[in-house]
């Protein structure tokens, strides 16, 4: 598996589409910390959500961008013939899922990095003086994004890994981040407005969802305690049914 895991770092290395997104990841950073402040710092006390609003962007970037990379760079492992060799060469198939699972989640980690250098950099520029949270508060989100960040990462590698064909993983999750950004969308303005058990059916839908999981974490919600369970148990799954799949898949 080491082999594997080093095989594909190199290929990160040499990747430009890995690098064309990572450059276009920053100045979205750039852009959002300016869209959402102005020129006002992180600490802005009429902004109570900045921190929220601006740095846990960077899982709405692995959403919306992780896609497009494992588009380039897995599927040119079947068009290349890399999986089969693989396979020939005696690397069975649970290791070849969890490398390129493992990769996924770097790449992710790696791209969040990305947007808040951009952040990062535009609000020393302007001479920001703090965050509007706790220590521990930021900690404890930076936790729960890691964690949607391997949910996230768990979702686009189970297509991309167990679809029959190239242009159909790239077309299913493009239609899941269209489907999600829609529905969460709507799903989200009901869960601020409703109570009692619809309050408990949102709250479900939005756990259950990459994208819901963001925007909760975003928003900074309170209701954060079932999330990392959640996110675990849906990693957990997609990995074991994925792994399932991708041993039975036929390798040309």
């Amino acid at each position: 598996m080491f082999k594997l895991i080093s095989a594909n770092l190199y290929r990160l290395r040499r990747s430009k589409t890995f690098y064309i997104l990572g450059g276009l990841i920053f100045l979205i950073g750039i852009y959002s910390y300016i869209n959402t402040n102005g020129f006002e710092p992180l600490a802005c006390v009429d902004c109570p959500n900045q921190l929220g609003s601006v740095i846990f962007m960077h899982n709405y970037v692995g959403f919306l961008f992780l896609p497009i990379f494992l588009g380039f760079f897995f599927n040119a492992f079947y068009r290349h013939g890399t999986v089969k060799n693989q396979i020939i060469t005696g690397h069975s198939r649970p290791n070849i899922y969890l490398t390129n699972l493992l990769t996924s989640i770097l790449v992710n980690i790696i791209f969040s990095l990305f947007y808040l250098s951009g952040v990062l950099l535009i609000y020393l520029i302007l001479g920001g003086t703090g965050i509007a949270s706790t220590w521990q508060d930021v900690i404890w989100f930076f936790f729960l994004s890691f964690l949607v960040i391997l949910f996230i990462s768990s979702v686009y590698t189970f297509v991309t890994m167990t679809f029959a064909s190239t242009l159909g993983s790239s077309l299913v999750n493009f239609i899941t981040i269209v489907w999600q950004m829609r529905s969460i969308d709507l799903v989200s303005i009901d869960y601020r407005s409703t109570y009692g058990l619809y309050k408990y059916f949102y709250d479900f839908i939005l756990n259950i969802t990459p994208m819901g999981e963001v925007y909760k974490i975003s928003s900074l919600e309170d209701s954060l305690h079932t999330l990392p369970i959640v996110s675990i148990i849906l990693s957990i799954f997609l990995t074991t049914y994925g792994i399932i799949l991708f041993r039975k898949k036929q390798i040309n």
